[in-house]
């Protein structure tokens, strides 16, 4: 699978590559998701741990910008969040997340401990952020670090 970011002197820079599909192995069970891409408008993908306290700050105001985005649209232009816990321990991931209502369509609860999707991505720091939009499925923003979802700036990133 191809890295979905290039490094250079100056730092990280968008390539062309396209979200592929991808297995993404499940936080709280032994199965995978299998990402496809579908009709959605918007694919968030948020690699964050239970230790990285920028990480667990921005995560409420993630999840309700979602959903706050996905109650004026159609269900058939949701935008999709995928959360990439990257802790060694499941447990932790899990405890952080009980603590929210993380039953909804459009969230994927996923867990990268042998931190293979970070390196696909081109991770470096926690939490970070890639937001993909359609219709070509390619690379529209890398956030790294946390940010005020809430904000105006950042809300209109999920439109």
């Amino acid at each position: 699978m191809q890295k979905l970011q290039e490094k250079t002197a100056t730092g990280f820079v968008v390539s062309e590559s396209q979200l592929p599909d991808l297995k993404i192995p499940a936080l709280n069970t032994e199965s995978d998701f299998a990402l496809t891409i579908d009709n959605s408008s918007t694919i968030v993908f948020n690699f964050w741990a239970s230790w990285c306290a920028p990480c667990l700050e921005e995560l409420p105001a993630l999840l309700k910008a979602v959903e706050q985005q996905n109650q004026t649209k159609g269900s058939d232009r949701q935008t999709r969040l995928v959360l990439v816990n990257v802790d060694d321990d499941a447990a932790m991931g899990q405890r952080i997340l009980a603590r929210f209502d993380t039953e909804k369509p459009w969230l994927i609860s996923g867990r990268d401990r042998e931190k293979q999707l970070a390196k696909i991505f081109g991770t470096s720091q926690l939490p970070e952020t890639y937001i993909f939009k359609s219709p070509d499925w390619k690379l529209k923003q890398k956030i790294a670090g946390s940010v005020a979802w809430e904000n105006e700036p950042f809300y209109t990133m999920l439109e």
